[in-house]
């Protein structure tokens, strides 16, 4: 396959194939869509979906899959086909490119890839790695999650680097309601800084409230259910909303570390698990690793919210402390979104990056650390200074509306603008595949 697709690298209308296993409801969907949406509104693309799902995880007839069907040019569900079958049902599409969102997780078929049913093949957002498949050509991503030096030492694939960060951001359209269901939650909402230090010392952290969807009551901290004492309910709260699975030794004793130079302080962590029953025995371990480091009592888990509350009552923490080995990545841009500043160390591989990928396309790459030390002394810094605590997440709420983290229209123009470089460099070498990396331009304004 791969053959005889017509031009468009110089300014036509271009095919675009997304394979995925997860367009239905998963976070790959729930991505997808509105990128989706916005690449059909903004941009000349033909987007064309390919469902591959999995036996046991069936997405057919979900809302999230009509949805998603809607909004492309073309959507097919290869499901039940051989590899063989659905590499020639792509090839008579005559797609320019192809991207695969599956990688190395639930759902790949690598048969399939090796077909090379599209010219150009690529690899999006579904794993945080390098494929290693040499029918993969590109891999789309950032300078700052995947720097050239990190690209040639650990990717088979040629970079397709976004001018900010790759990841999607859609907060805007699926969250709208947040900015001001959570506007009472950040000390001093906009424009009502207070003027001098007599006032500033009258705010308290019991002043802190969140809307509610459902038109009850405001949420307070003590409304959480976190399992805190009051004491610590109106101390500085660190927070780490990720997966319990993605927490690792290192960081939990880093942040234990900062617990014990704030002694009013404490770390709200997520009590919503993957798997059934894990989150208790997850939640028993880490309050016995709690006690081992000295900080027993400090910990709080937070429950299971409606969506609609979910990201406001995350503004009622003060500062995220991210994990080293795998950062967030949705629950850290909902933290974001929600106005909580971020500290994150600098890693290594790309799973360990994707925080100094978000806080650099917010101008908020300074709260990258370089090293442990430098890590838990910032935490302590900020969470100590409560002026420059709230001087950051001022920084954060005003980037939320004009920095490019959270701009969707242009990633997808920077998507286009990539799949057209794909294609100019096939067309300019189609026997022997990339030699250099594509590069998104920043737009002009």
């Amino acid at each position: 396959g791969g053959g005889g697709h017509g031009g468009g690298g110089g300014g036509g209308i271009l095919r675009l194939g997304f394979l995925s296993s997860d367009f239905g409801p998963h976070p790959v969907g729930w991505a997808m869509l509105p990128l989706i949406e916005q690449l059909v509104a903004s941009t000349r693309l033909e987007v064309v979906c390919l469902a591959l799902d999995l036996p046991e995880r069936q997405h057919a007839g979900t809302a999230e899959r009509r949805a998603i069907a809607a909004a492309a040019h073309a959507f097919f569900d290869l499901t039940r086909l051989t590899d063989a079958e659905a590499a020639r049902a792509i090839d008579g599409l005559r797609l320019h490119v192809l991207v695969n969102l599956v990688g190395h997780t639930a759902g790949a078929r690598h048969a399939l890839t090796h077909y090379r049913p599209a010219p150009v093949q690529a690899s999006y957002y579904g794993y945080a790695g390098t494929t290693a498949l040499p029918q993969i050509h590109y891999a789309l991503l950032d300078a700052a999650a995947a720097p050239p030096p990190l690209a040639a030492a650990e990717f088979t694939e040629r970079m397709a680097y976004f001018p900010f960060s790759h990841f999607v951001a859609a907060h805007a359209r699926r969250y709208a309601h947040a900015p001001h269901a959570s506007r009472l939650a950040h000390p001093w909402p906009a424009g009502e800084w207070p003027a001098g230090e007599e006032e500033r010392a009258t705010w308290s952290p019991a002043l802190r409230r969140v809307d509610s969807s459902d038109g009850g009551p405001p949420l307070r901290r003590e409304d959480l259910g976190l399992g805190l004492s009051p004491r610590r309910l109106r101390g500085v709260a660190l927070c780490n909303f990720n997966q319990l699975y993605k927490l690792d030794p290192d960081s939990f004793g880093a942040w234990a570390n900062a617990l014990r130079r704030l002694p009013e302080a404490s770390l709200w962590l997520s009590r919503v698990s993957v798997r059934r029953g894990w989150a208790e025995h997850a939640e028993q371990s880490l309050r016995a690793q709690a006690a081992a480091h000295g900080v027993t009592g400090r910990l709080g888990f937070v429950p299971k919210l409606p969506e609609a509350d979910f990201i406001p009552a995350r503004s009622l923490a003060d500062l995220m402390v991210d994990n080293r080995w795998y950062n967030a990545h949705t629950t850290g841009a909902d933290s974001l979104w929600a106005g909580v500043p971020a500290v994150a160390l600098q890693g290594r591989g790309l799973a360990s990056r994707a925080s100094g990928s978000f806080l650099a396309a917010l101008g908020l790459g300074y709260t990258v650390a370089p090293s442990w030390k430098a890590y838990e002394d910032l935490i302590c810094s900020l969470a100590s200074t409560p002026e420059r605590l709230q001087l950051l997440r001022r920084r954060l709420l005003d980037a939320r509306s004009d920095a490019p983290f959270f701009d969707l229209e242009g990633l997808a123009r920077a998507q286009e603008r990539l799949v057209h470089g794909m294609w100019r460099a096939h067309e300019a070498s189609p026997a022997s595949g990339p030699k250099m990396h594509i590069i998104a331009a920043r737009a002009r304004t």
